[in-house]
This record gives C-alpha cells, sequence and structure tokens, in this order.
C-alpha cells in the first residue's frame, strides 16, 4: 500500500460534487442495500439478539431487568455469555452494513460492477480479521463510543443511542466531571478522526484489524489537514443540500396553502397528499445519511493512499447478475398506473391511520409534573415550590420524602443537608424537631432566606383539591417505618386519589400495595429489558432517553400509564406528547405545559384536516372515471 505525500488532494468542492456523484450514480443500489440491511437488523438480528437475551434471563430466573440490575445480570455466567453472543450478532451487522457499503463505494469509485449481494458477501469475508484485540478494540468504538459521543459514523444497531439525559445533568453540574467529559469526547474525536479508515482498510486491503489501526493513524498524520478541512466542506455541502430541500419544501406548502386554503376539499386533499410525500421523502432520507459519508470516506481514501490504479485489490462479485436491474425494469405505462394507484392507496392509508392515532391520543391526555415542585422558580421540595407549581399550571408536583431519626416524613432529595442546608449531617440522624428551623431557601435564593424543611402532611394539606402529588420515596437504609407512616399518612389526609407513590425501590412499592392496594404505584426507571407487564405497579416513570413508541404502545396496552423525567426541552417533549405518553415531568412546568396546549390546539387542527381528507376521498372515484 503506498500513501500519498502531504499535501495533495483534489479541491475540496470538486471532491463533495465528486463524492455526490458517486452517490447519484448508484443511488439504487445504496438505498437497496441498505434498506435490506435496516430490514435484516429490525426483522432478524435485533429480534434474535431479543430471544436470546430473554432466554439466558429466564435462565437466569430472571424476568424483567430494571435499573442497577443489570449490572448484576452482567456479571452472572449467564450474562457473560449473552453479552459475548450479543457482540458477536452486532459484530455481524456492522460488517454486513458498513463493511458492505465500504465494497460498493470501491468499486463505484473505479467505476466497476457493483453488486448489493457480493459487496455483503465480501465484506464478511474478513470477519475472522475482527477476532483479534484490535478488532475487539475497533467494535468497541464503533458500538459504544461513536453512538454515545455523537461523532463518526454508526450502524443501524445502536444509531439511537445516547448518554441519558438526568447523566449529562448530573456530569455537567460537577465541574471536575464537566472537565472530564470534555477531555473524553475530545480523545473521542481525535480517535475517531486517526481511526476513520480501518474497517476501510480491513475490508479492501485484507489486513488483521491491529496493522490497519496503525496505517490508518499514519495516513491520517500525514494528511491531517487535508482530511479535516475535507470533511469540513462536505459537511458544509451537505448542510447546504438538505437546507435547500427543506426550504423548497416548505416554500411549496405554503404556496399550496395560499392557493388552494385548507378548508375546501381539494386544498385539503393536495396538502394530504404532498404531506404523505413528505413525509416518505423523510424516511427515505435515512436510508441516504450513512451511505453518503461512506461513499465519501472511501474516495477520501482512494485519493489519499494510492498513487495509481494498478495497486487497487479489487475483488470479483460473488454473483455475476445484477438484481436492481431486473427489479427496476417495469413498462413505463404500467409503472405510471402502478404510481398513481399506490399513491391514492397510500393517502387513504394515511388517512385512516391518522385518525386512528388521533383517536389513541385522545384516550391518554399528556399532564405536566413540576419535578420537586416547580424548582427552577423556587427551592426545590419547600412549600413555595409547591405554591409555584400550582401557579404555573402544573398538574402534579413531584417531591422526595424521607424518614426522620424520630419517624416524621419530610421532603427532601438528598440524604445529606449539605447541599441545600449548608450543614454535613444526614437525614437518619436528626430528628425533625433538630432540623425544623434549618434553611433551605438562601442557598436558591436570598428571596427565600428562612424557607424550611417541610413535612409531608403539611405538602399534602397545601395541595388538597390544587395539585395531585407524585410522591418519590428514596431510601437512604435507615428507615424504620417510613411505608406503613406514609399509607396511614395520606388515608388519613384523604389523599389516596390525589397521589401516586413512585420509588426506584420495587420492594417499597410492594409495601405500599400491601398496606393499601388502592394507591397508584409507579416504578421509576432509566433502563429496563424483559416483560414490563409483570410488574406490579399501576405506572412507569421512565427517563426519557429509554421511552420510544413501541414501549408506550405496550405500556398503554398492559392498561397502564407511562411518565417520563426529566424533560426541559420543548421538541423533545412535542415528540414525546406525539408517542402518547401520559405524563411529562419537567423543571419547567409553564414552558412544557404551553408545549402540551399547543400540541392539543394542533390535533384539533390536523382533525379538521383529515376530516377534509375523508370527506374528499369520496370524490377520488369519480376523478378517476374524469380521467
Amino acid at each position: 500500500m503506498e500513501i500519498r505525500s502531504n499535501g495533495y488532494m483534489k479541491d475540496k468542492i470538486v471532491f463533495s460534487k465528486d463524492t455526490f456523484k458517486d452517490f447519484k450514480d448508484n443511488y439504487k443500489v445504496y438505498i437497496t442495500y441498505e434498506a435490506i440491511n435496516k430490514a435484516i437488523i429490525a426483522g432478524v438480528l435485533i429480534p434474535l439478539m431479543t430471544i436470546m437475551m430473554n432466554y439466558f434471563m429466564n435462565k437466569g430466573g430472571i424476568s424483567v431487568l430494571v435499573n442497577s440490575e443489570i449490572i448484576k445480570f452482567i456479571y452472572s455466567p449467564y450474562g457473560v455469555i449473552c453479552v459475548l453472543l450479543m457482540f458477536l450478532i452486532s459484530s455481524i451487522g456492522l460488517l454486513s452494513e458498513i463493511g458492505g457499503l465500504i465494497v460498493i463505494s470501491k468499486k463505484q469509485y473505479f467505476k466497476k460492477h457493483i453488486n448489493p449481494i457480493g459487496a455483503s458477501v465480501n465484506a464478511l469475508k474478513r470477519f475472522p480479521k475482527i477476532f483479534s484485540l484490535g478488532g475487539v478494540c475497533l467494535l468497541i468504538y464503533f458500538l459504544l463510543l461513536t453512538p454515545f459521543l455523537g461523532i463518526g459514523i454508526s450502524t443501524s444497531f445502536i444509531n439511537d443511542l445516547s448518554i441519558p439525559s438526568f447523566i449529562e445533568d448530573y456530569l455537567l453540574d460537577s465541574t471536575l466531571l464537566t472537565i472530564c467529559l470534555t477531555i473524553l469526547v475530545v480523545v473521542g474525536l481525535i480517535i475517531s478522526i486517526k481511526s476513520m479508515f480501518v474497517l476501510h482498510i480491513t475490508i479492501i486491503e485484507n489486513m488483521k484489524v491491529w496493522d490497519s489501526i496503525k496505517i490508518s493513524f499514519k495516513l491520517v498524520k500525514k494528511n491531517f489537514r487535508n482530511i479535516v478541512s475535507t470533511v469540513i466542506v462536505f459537511e458544509i455541502f451537505v448542510g447546504m443540500v438538505i437546507g435547500s430541500i427543506i426550504a423548497s419544501y416548505a416554500l411549496i406548502y405554503f404556496l399550496i396553502i395560499y392557493l388552494f386554503g385548507i378548508k375546501s376539499i381539494f386544498g385539503a386533499i393536495i396538502i394530504g397528499l404532498y404531506t404523505f410525500w413528505g413525509a416518505f421523502l423523510l424516511f427515505l432520507s435515512t436510508f441516504v445519511f450513512t451511505p453518503i459519508h461512506v461513499c465519501m470516506l472511501t474516495r477520501l481514501y482512494f485519493d489519499l493512499a494510492y498513487i495509481n490504479e494498478n495497486n487497487i485489490p479489487v475483488e470479483v462479485d460473488s454473483f455475476n447478475y445484477n438484481i436492481l436491474s431486473k427489479f427496476f425494469k417495469f413498462n413505463k405505462p404500467k409503472l405510471i398506473i402502478f404510481t398513481t394507484f399506490l399513491i391514492f392507496s397510500l393517502v387513504i392509508v394515511y388517512g385512516v391511520v391518522s385518525i386512528l392515532m388521533e383517536n389513541m391520543n385522545n384516550l391518554f391526555s399528556v399532564h405536566v409534573t413540576a419535578h420537586r415542585g416547580s424548582s427552577k422558580i423556587a427551592p426545590e421540595n419547600t412549600l413555595s415550590a409547591i405554591r409555584a407549581a400550582i401557579d404555573e399550571g402544573a398538574s402534579f408536583a413531584e417531591i422526595d420524602v424521607q424518614e426522620t431519626k424520630d419517624g416524621e416524613i419530610i421532603l427532601s432529595h438528598d440524604t445529606n443537608l449539605s447541599r441545600t442546608v449548608g450543614i454535613n449531617k444526614n437525614i437518619w440522624d436528626l430528628s425533625y424537631e433538630e432540623m425544623k428551623n434549618y434553611d433551605v431557601g438562601s442557598w436558591f435564593s436570598k428571596e427565600y432566606e428562612n424557607e424550611r424543611i417541610p413535612l409531608l402532611r403539611d405538602v399534602i394539606r397545601a395541595s388538597k383539591d390544587k395539585i395531585k402529588l407524585n410522591i418519590e420515596v428514596k431510601r437512604n437504609g435507615h428507615e424504620k417505618k417510613l411505608i406503613k407512616s406514609l399509607v396511614k399518612l395520606i388515608e388519613e389526609e384523604e389523599f389516596v386519589n390525589e397521589c401516586v407513590i413512585t420509588s426506584f425501590d420495587y420492594e417499597m412499592l410492594q409495601g405500599v400495595k400491601k398496606n393499601n392496594p388502592n394507591i397508584k404505584t409507579g416504578y421509576v426507571m432509566y433502563f429496563v429489558l424483559g416483560n414490563l407487564e409483570k410488574l406490579n405497579v399501576d405506572l412507569y416513570s421512565m427517563e426519557a432517553s429509554v421511552v420510544t413508541k413501541k414501549v408506550v404502545k405496550r405500556i398503554h396496552m398492559a392498561g397502564k400509564e407511562i411518565h417520563v423525567w426529566t424533560v426541559n426541552d420543548e421538541t423533545v417533549a412535542e415528540e414525546l406528547i406525539n408517542m402518547g405518553v401520559d405524563n411529562i415531568i419537567t423543571d419547567m412546568p409553564k414552558v412544557i405545559k404551553k408545549v402540551v396546549d399547543r400540541k392539543k390546539e394542533d390535533n384539533l387542527s390536523l382533525k379538521r384536516i383529515i376530516e377534509s381528507i375523508t370527506q374528499g376521498l369520496i370524490l377520488v372515484p369519480e376523478f378517476f372515471y374524469l380521467l
């Protein structure tokens, strides 16, 4: 293998245009290959991994893994075997998707015959090379570091993997941890750049991964400035293309509304049709992002690594027929009829599904919970925070409760008072009499100086008929009769129907159910695997990053609710509302409530449009008759 001398590189804009031309010339192959891989991953590999996970969990006597229980499982014998097998399957998925795209891009670069199946076979032939120390490092990088840090190219297996928001918040609250995270991101970025050609070298050159890592590092080191500037120009180029498409789509959309309006039947049909194709193109774009970036890296690799074409190792396709040419060979009149029929069929399906989804969302109205009271307005877990939550229109206030030395139930998130009071003492070491005069407001603002630690009883009385409470029970390991006292207090205050009790501790929730089955309970979780339905709770309080449409559907089909924490971003809140969650827990109840109210208005408008489209579809047969 020969590496070009430093400084050699085409004009950056010409390079970007050539990359787009490579993709454009064979977009059918790229999109089909990516679609097939996504289908195999979603329909075969991921279900296989799920079945395998459930099998080993059952072998270990586990029906569901929640939160830190996953760590215990991983260290068990069955967990170790399960992780190794999942790692193996992930490796196959990575090589098949990214490796196959590299082979296709290489052949396109040299204008050679391209065959998707042959590309996949040639990529998987390199599978034995992965099983080495270098291969393990490479897979850890692709399967974990890349998706978590949001850098580099990732496979369909883990493109949605991210650091949970509560962990991000925890890291960013500490200067030291923020510095460590920044260093990790910088190191990850450097590794990403230096190892950007490792898979190319492994697959194209048939080299061991460790040797590929060394060569990639050397290649990048010699051409660092060229590589960085080329990638930046390419990403700007991609951004401009995407921006132009979005701007054109929006312009045409508003033009349609201006010309036809949304109240007329014809206008509603046109808007519905146009919206469908917009959604279809958006869906199609998910099959473009990874291929076009692999195409770019492949062209960059060959531009930098080789002086002449005689040095290029080119494989022969394992199959010498072109599936795509047969698949896309249609008679033009038939194609027009087929496309027309497909469009109107899909519009009908789109309208019906939209109505069904509208009805489904109406079954589960979205409530807003103020996290620790309205904790951006007033000190957390105080009466002032509860009053602020009421003023901001929240449906619930989430509060944290613990038991004092003398058995009183007070509001406090931390087990130690150093953060909110400035005194290094634990909750369980103090009686309420000793702590009732502590100032828990000055740390937040002088305005709340002399704010006191409230008893849960006082909070319930201040909330009654004004706001419901999400009472999160904190286990500190020194409780004596917390659950019994809590249930008794709720019963005495006749607050059973105005609260839910939540906790990270499943045993505590079962204790609540044992004492009073009528009190709603919710399991707080940031990770879950297995049969959620088997948990004896009324709702699931989930961290936002683990919530998906599939999870929401499963929970609702089980007749239970899903509450999501802690959501302060309007876009995320809107996505969760679209999924159909029941409750959003936030530090900013006023902001998120506006999002909820806006979505309600949008849904009403959408419903009117769908009704118009449905009425308009009655005219479709007449339309065909006139043609």
